[in-house]
């Protein structure tokens, strides 16, 4: 690393070995950089904030006052199980249909004379259908007190052992002090006169913990310019919420390195003022460039509209290639990678954007299109070798030789996720 990137480090025992090589942002180049910058559209379908969260938004926020499960995640296993329940009663309609046509053929089949002897009553008949269960489910179940020398206050059961407060539903949590609000709602670049320490463009890395409520919580923030590749700003993050564990295995953040900046007030405290570090270098024709930037985003509880995001171009690109050999199995498409690996998706096919592993991450893209290994060893990630493997990967997208057939295709397979 150089020098003048070297005196920005915070972590010593980080691996980084890259150089921020200056680009000339000439402007035909700033012009092709600015023809990649996604739509509102494309970042709303990617998983971006793009608007103020409204009240519902903000209410769904919320956790339940019972088992502490936030409210959204509620609603979505709620449909997945409406869902699930429609198709399996979906399957036995089904099943019962058959039999019942197969019932009918047989009794035709019968005599008329059996059926005058048939001795019918008046009562109802269940006909081997189970009645409706009356007992309503109980979805919410949690404990009410506290473990306490390996056993729980409120009924002295063991930690593992079913919870002892069963209610039929989920009731969130009062918010008289506006802080889902103040924790959750998302603030927008100004609009207004471009200021002197505004740049043209910046490439963004946040490293994240897991608070105690398992959210995800901002701990650093590094900001890079796109063009000469300075470190403007390169944090840590002192929380501001109680925190379960730093992540470190994948921050590369330790208790210690928090706890030394928080005494020495190098860090920056709280996600407010990291957004207001960031801000001081973005105005609102700024163009911020990252891998999966909606999660640095969201950590910053920040809306921004000029977006270059590396994951949403080259997954573009992965599905032109497939859609080009699926159409002209003889015709060469412009590839995105080639290591043979598979994308891991959610279970639920929610946005799922490691960095680390898979096809897309960065730590591919970075070994393939870049030739430079990242993410090595057991010290976790270096947000600005992350940040700067990002910028590169846009640079690469630019100056390749098969520019202008990327940018067809990105074009069209941009406008194609936005519908």
């Amino acid at each position: 690393m150089s020098s003048a990137l070297q005196q920005y480090r915070i972590t010593p025992n980080s691996t980084t070995s890259s150089v921020a090589v200056p680009i000339t942002p000439t402007p035909d180049y700033v012009a092709q950089l600015n023809s990649l910058v996604h739509s509102q559209e494309v970042l709303a379908s990617t998983g971006y904030i793009v608007k103020e969260l409204s009240d519902e938004d903000l209410e769904s926020k919320k956790r339940c006052s019972g088992c502490g499960i936030q409210m959204l995640r509620l609603q979505k296993n709620e449909k997945r199980n409406e869902k699930r329940n429609e198709q399996r009663n979906n399957k036995k309609k089904d099943k019962e249909h058959a039999q019942d046509e197969g019932n009918l053929e047989r009794a035709c089949a019968v005599s008329v004379s059996s059926s005058s002897s048939d001795t019918s009553s008046d009562g109802p008949v269940s006909h081997g259908v189970a009645l409706p269960n009356s007992t309503p489910r109980m979805r919410c179940k949690f404990h009410s007190g506290w473990l306490h020398l390996k056993a729980w206050s409120c009924c002295g059961k063991n930690p593992t052992d079913p919870p002892c407060v069963q209610r039929e539903y989920h009731i969130p949590r009062s918010d008289v002090s506006g802080e889902t609000e103040r924790l959750w709602q998302h603030h927008p670049t100004k609009i207004g006169q471009t200021q002197f320490s505004h740049r043209a463009a910046v490439a963004i890395d946040c490293e994240m913990g897991t608070t105690m409520s398992n959210d995800s919580e901002l701990i650093r923030v590094t900001l890079l310019d796109y063009f000469s590749g300075q470190v403007l700003i390169d944090k840590l993050v002192w929380p501001d919420v109680p925190m379960l564990h730093l992540n470190t295995r994948f921050s590369g953040i330790r208790w210690p390195d928090l706890h030394n900046a928080r005494r020495k007030r190098s860090c920056l405290f709280g996600r407010d003022n990291a957004r207001a570090a960031v801000l001081k270098f973005i105005g609102p024709s700024t163009i911020v460039v990252g891998h999966s930037a909606h999660n640095d985003l969201t950590s910053l509880r920040w809306i921004h509209h000029r977006i270059v995001d590396t994951y949403i171009l080259e997954s573009a690109l992965k599905e032109a290639a497939e859609k080009a050999v699926t159409e002209s199995p003889q015709k060469t498409p412009v590839e995105p990678t080639t290591v043979s690996d598979t994308s891991p998706k959610n279970a639920d096919g929610g946005q799922k954007r490691p960095k680390g592993r898979g096809l897309l991450s960065l730590k591919t893209l970075s070994k393939v299109k870049l030739g430079r290994e990242i993410q090595v060893g057991r010290n976790g990630h270096d947000s600005i070798e992350d940040a700067l493997a990002a910028r590169d990967l846009v640079h690469v997208y630019l100056t390749s030789e098969d520019n202008r057939a990327v940018h067809e295709i990105l074009d069209e397979e941009i406008r194609s996720m936005a519908t």
